[in-house]
């Protein structure tokens, strides 16, 4: 079936193992590391993939490494399954149509052994440093999942890193070094990492940059998660300033879209940092962060209008609803590759 793939470029950073303090690797490329994780998640159950647990603070849950698939021109799809919240084997969904306290929640349970979540699709282009994250339908694009999956894997399950003697257990992360070679010639001074950020059109960043003091208001648009407890925190905040101080058990949906605005000129710095937090957290259409400049106060120059992005129609087949069948994706993908990569001309 034909379906529109919402596709955002992405530049690998760092990948492989690193001196302290150098930016060039030791060791180590995006396609050694995709082909390593293959090899290790192979015959593995979905359980035993799972590289980290729930993170409040850097608002992560768990992923799992759930396809990874590669063609004759190198390119790499991987799809990952990220874990939702639940409670004890339960989750909850209220009825969008009942009315504010009078909530309609229906509780479901979770078969044992099953994990909740969804699936994000993950395209590595061969021969450069670039890779896409691929969405149809879903507003989350698994990023910072991907992420933080592939800088644990290269850290600590890599075939690269090597265990201290005292360590059994395939899942403790005691590692004495990194190595390419025999085990015996690790080098304990390295350091596995893998980075990535947003691709984007440099033009709109430059011109913000170029004109940091016009600017007189920023807006910020944002998801957030009531069972993320610094997420809760903040929601307990906005909602004491309306003098509401108990928002009791009612309000458990657990996605709620955001928007505040403040009249503030930052400086060049802060302009910068505020960019390079937006590219280090940015998932999903809605998280974007506005400028209103001077003399322009009708434009609002979003970031994510900077981003190398681009929607085209893909013809996929699913396993289910919920998941897209891999082999058809990747060779829907190189059936289009020239086309898709326009975008970055």
């Amino acid at each position: 079936m034909i379906e529109d793939a919402s596709i955002n470029f992405y530049k690998i950073d760092k990948c492989g193992f690193y001196e302290r303090g150098s930016d060039n690797p030791e060791f180590g490329t995006i396609d050694d590391a995709l082909s390593d994780l293959s090899e290790w998640a192979d015959d593995k159950t979905y359980a035993l993939t799972k590289l980290f647990e729930f993170d409040d603070y850097q608002n992560l849950s768990p992923t799992y490494c759930f396809n990874l698939i590669d063609n004759d021109v190198g390119d790499y799809l991987l799809t990952t399954w990220n874990e939702t919240p639940n409670d004890q084997g339960n989750f909850a969904s209220i009825n969008g149509q009942s009315r504010v306290g009078e909530p309609d929640i229906e509780i479901q349970e979770v078969p044992d052994g099953y994990i909740p979540g969804y699936a994000t699709y993950f395209w590595f282009i061969s021969n450069t440093n670039l890779f896409a994250t691929i969405r149809f339908g879903n507003n989350l694009n698994g990023h910072p999942g991907l992420q933080r999956y592939l800088n644990d894997y290269l850290c600590k399950f890599s075939s690269y890193a090597i265990k201290s003697d005292e360590v059994e257990e395939e899942f403790d992360d005691k590692i004495a070094g990194y190595t390419e070679g025999p085990p015996e010639t690790y080098r304990e001074e390295l350091y596995g990492t893998f980075q990535s950020s947003p691709k984007r059109q440099e033009g709109q960043i430059e011109y913000l940059r170029n004109r940091h003091n016009d600017i007189f208001k920023i807006i910020r648009k944002d998801d957030l998660n009531y069972t993320i407890e610094n997420e809760r925190n903040l929601f307990q905040n906005l909602f004491s300033q309306m003098g509401i101080m108990n928002l009791g058990n009612d309000f458990i949906e657990e996605e709620h879209k955001i928007k505040y605005e403040v009249n503030y000129q930052p400086s060049l710095d802060q302009l910068n940092s505020t960019i390079d937090f937006w590219r280090e957290t940015h998932e999903g259409n809605w998280d974007d962060i506005g400028f209103k400049l001077s003399g322009e106060s009708g434009e609002t120059y979003w970031l994510s209008s900077s981003l190398a992005k681009v929607t085209y129609p893909l013809n996929i087949d699913r396993l289910n609803p919920e998941v897209v069948e891999g082999s058809s994706l990747l060779s829907a993908i190189e059936q289009n590759r020239e086309e898709l990569l326009n975008v970055l001309e």
